[in-house]
């Protein structure tokens, strides 16, 4: 189900950009016009025979019934009020309608006016329950063999199709339709590749902007597949060869339809914890395939911040060439709401229906067909075809549809339907501003309080990045400033990538050089692992002042190269006074009765450095991809004799992350171990601003890759080495301890375990411990035990993963 494609859709139009891209409503397909002859002569155009579906003996209007013209692929369905249209290219004809339980019918419209609403009333067949005759199974689990038997044998004969396609998306806010989007495709799908799609008509409701484009079919939902992907997940299919050890099931009547019979069967997940479906599948008796589903996901299909409501779907097959059933649409409706601490939004109704029609099976395709792109828009797609839309319409529009395209306006946007509230939205509101976007505010003990505006321009003129920062500290009295330009030229490559929850793409030239003038502080050490508003926190509550500062004034120039999007190497040369800086204030809010950590001596003097490093990877999603791999190294090369300078040293560095899915390889955010692994060491006479530092916590905070046992700068030298491992379990421990009420939220169990040795200290250091991520989907808490002396527990308080790596 498009939830997130619908968020995404939803931030997009908010901002009106031109990268409104998400999906909201889908594909489909245009009829194409066939010149047909009358039986009594031409028929000069096409005639749309509409009507309803109802039950014969109730009067009930019976949705998604199916309407088949007979002799033919081409079909349609009811819409949610059993009400139908169809193009009519050609008389004689015969229209087929069918619906499950129901005894088929057939209308001759030759004798039909096109004006006439038909009424159809289909008679129901009389429904046999199961026998209560005892026997060690339910009859059921027999059928269910025959299902995954049989499709082996006509699936694996369906190589190819060709097919049309409609979809409507439609949102709701609490009381009323937000939007509506349509569009109409042709479907090209492969066993052996992919479903390529051309969309060639579509339209929305006005209050959409011109660059909100309807959503595509994408992959079509099959319940006979063996895996079925949603947002991310993969469900167990019903009928899989591993179908019996994921679901018990229950026969729970026989049906009628023609001359066969068709099986309910009711399905009850036996895992809480893999993805699965419950509700009711229909068999078809004699070809053994999936005919109808109406199901619903199993608990283990939770996403972060996002709370899914009354997720279903429903979805309908057909037989065609009297051997394939193939679907005939699938529907699927909810509800979500984001929420976490600080933000609100609305809850959003989804309502996607897709119809799958006009199929040819096994059709030669050229050989165009398999280098297309995944999606393409026709160049008809978005010129409105008001001629077409009025002759065609698979899936007529309900009345309270119909009032949504004739009253939202451009005045009624998704931005104002869907706004979202809470402290969160405030802060970004004020950061993303056209002023408040270039501050630059931080605290620490030397500067004191800084001051200052920090921003980076990205091709200005198209040709150049520029970069600037001026900031003053009331505490140093000291202006400090940095201003860059970088040239970026060579071919341009780009790459993407998703985890199901998030995506980004990334672009690059092949070749960039650059240089910087500054005056600006040195940090010890380098890595940064907290943020200057972190830090800013800790030293105004507690004086914890996590780095060590030195003053660096001079220049820089870098040539790097970038072979690929996720490559890059570069090679750099500084020439930088390095000076030894006084801490300037010991000001703080509440630890006023504590005392800074001093601040270093440095080795002070003229540093001239050649730098060469070497990065690959994609950090962006580090935290969101089940399985990641980033490498970094580096080689920084200072000789009095060959560059100048007051130092002569070599310094390598060598680091590697990588995140391995261990279990739950079918959800979105599956079992996972995170490793990092570091090492630098180093020769010649190294600066102590040049030296290793092993990263650890921030007074009772730590993130992610640091050593959250050990004190700031207590293991430092001219060498280090250090591993951490970090598994996270996601839910499953409190599912296997029976813990239900912890199961049902989204809090994670992660265990980790860390070891590191520096130059300045014998001994090798280690910790363990256990934390809980996701706690009201913002923080983790870690209980980490130093077992290196001395020794002890060590509570942690963190961001959690996600929200950081938002961050």
């Amino acid at each position: 189900m498009d939830f997130m494609g619908a968020y995404g859709g939803l931030r997009t139009a908010a901002a009106h950009s031109a990268r409104q891209r998400t999906g909201m409503v889908l594909c489909l397909i245009a009829l194409l016009a066939l010149p047909a002859l009358n039986g009594v002569g031409l028929c000069a155009q096409t005639r749309t025979i509409s009507g309803t579906v109802r039950d014969a003996a109730t009067n009930e209007l019976l949705p998604a019934a199916t309407i088949r013209l007979a002799g033919s692929s081409r079909g349609t369905l009811t819409n949610a009020r059993g009400e139908f249209q169809f193009p009519l290219y050609q008389a004689p004809a015969v229209l087929v309608v069918s619906y499950v339980g129901y005894k088929t019918d057939s209308l001759d419209l030759a004798s039909v006016d096109a004006a006439q609403s038909l009424s159809i009333r289909l008679q129901p067949i009389s429904i046999q329950l199961p026998g209560v005759t005892v026997t060690d199974e339910d009859p059921a689990y027999e059928i269910i063999r025959r299902a995954i038997e049989h499709k082996r044998q006509w699936m694996q004969s369906l190589e190819r199709f060709e097919g049309k396609a409609f979809t409507r998306m439609t949102l709701r806010s609490d009381t009323s339709i937000a939007s509506i989007t349509e569009s109409y495709s042709t479907l090209f799908w492969s066993q052996h590749d992919t479903l390529r799609e051309v969309i060639t008509q579509t339209r929305k409701t006005g209050n959409l902007p011109a660059g909100f484009q309807a959503s595509n079919v994408g992959a079509i939902m099959n319940f006979n597949d063996d895996e079925i992907p949603q947002l991310g997940f993969r469900f167990t299919g019903p009928t899989a060869p591993s179908a019996f050890d994921y679901y018990d099931y229950k026969l729970l009547r026989t049906r009628v339809q023609d001359d066969f019979d068709v099986y309910d069967i009711q399905l009850l997940p036996r895992s809480r914890s893999t993805p699965l479906f419950y509700g009711r599948i229909s068999i078809a008796e004699r070809s053994y395939a999936v005919v109808e589903v109406d199901v619903r996901p199993n608990e283990a299909f939770v996403i972060p911040f996002i709370k899914l409501n009354g997720v279903r779907y429903r979805q309908h097959f057909s037989l065609y060439e009297n051997r394939f059933w193939l679907p005939a649409d699938y529907r699927t409706e909810g509800s979500l709401s984001v929420s976490f601490a600080g933000l609100k939004m609305p809850a959003i109704g989804l309502e996607k229906d897709v119809v799958i029609y006009d199929y040819a099976i096994n059709p030669v395709f050229a050989d165009s067909i398999s280098v297309m792109k995944l999606v393409t828009y026709d160049s008809s797609a978005n010129r409105l075809d008001s001629a077409f839309w009025a002759q065609t319409n698979v899936l007529p529009l309900t009345d309270e549809q119909e009032r949504a395209y004739s009253t939202l306006d451009s005045t009624q946007t998704l931005e104002r339907k869907f706004k979202p509230s809470g402290a969160a939205v405030a802060l970004a509101g004020a950061a993303t501003g056209s002023i408040l976007g270039f501050i630059d505010v931080y605290f620490n003990r030397v500067e004191g309080l800084h001051l200052g505006v920090d921003h980076a321009f990205v091709r200005v003129g198209g040709l150049v990045d520029l970069r600037a920062m001026l900031g003053y500290g009331t505490s140093d009295k000291v202006w400090k400033y940095s201003a860059g330009v970088t040239f970026p030229f060579g071919w341009e490559k780009r790459a993407s990538v998703s985890s199901g929850f998030s995506s980004a793409s990334s672009s690059a030239r092949q070749f960039a050089i650059g240089g910087d003038v500054y005056r600006t502080l040195g940090l010890l050490p380098e890595e940064k692992p907290y943020s200057f508003f972190s830090n800013s926190v800790a030293a105004l509550v507690s004086k914890l002042d996590y780095y060590d500062y030195y003053e660096r004034e001079g220049w820089k120039t870098a040539l790097s190269y970038h072979p690929m999007p996720v490559t890059s190497t570069s090679i750099e040369y500084k020439s930088e006074e390095n000076r030894s800086l006084l801490q300037h204030t010991d000001y703080s809010i509440l630890g006023r009765s504590r005392r800074y950590r001093q601040q270093p001596v440095i080795d002070d003097g003229h540093l001239r450095a050649v730098t060469v490093s070497l990065s690959y990877g994609q950090r962006l999603l580090l935290n969101f991809m089940p399985q990641a791999f980033v490498f970094d190294a580096g080689i920084e090369y200072a000789d009095r004799g060959t560059l100048g300078g007051d130092y002569s040293y070599k310094r390598y560095t060598v680091s590697a992350q990588a995140k391995v899915r261990t279990m739950g390889a079918d959800l979105l955010f599956p079992q996972s171990l995170y490793i990092k692994a570091s090492l630098g060491t180093s020769g010649g006479s190294l600066p102590l601003q040049r030296t290793f530092d092993i990263l650890s916590g921030l007074g009772g905070y730590g993130q992610i890759g640091t050593f959250k046992g050990l004190k700031p700068h207590e293991f430092q030298g001219d060498w280090f080495a250090s591993l951490n491992l970090e598994h996270n379990f996601r839910r499953a421990p409190f599912l296997w301890l029976g813990i239900t009420p912890l199961y049902e939220t989204n809090w994670e169990f992660i265990a980790t375990a860390s070891c590191a040795r520096a130059a300045n200290n014998s001994l090798l250091y280690y910790e363990a411990g256990v934390g809980i991520n996701n706690i009201f989907d913002l923080l983790r808490v870690d209980l980490t035990w130093r077992f290196t002396s001395p020794g002890g527990f060590v509570f942690s308080l963190s961001l959690a993963d996600l929200i950081s790596g938002l961050l």
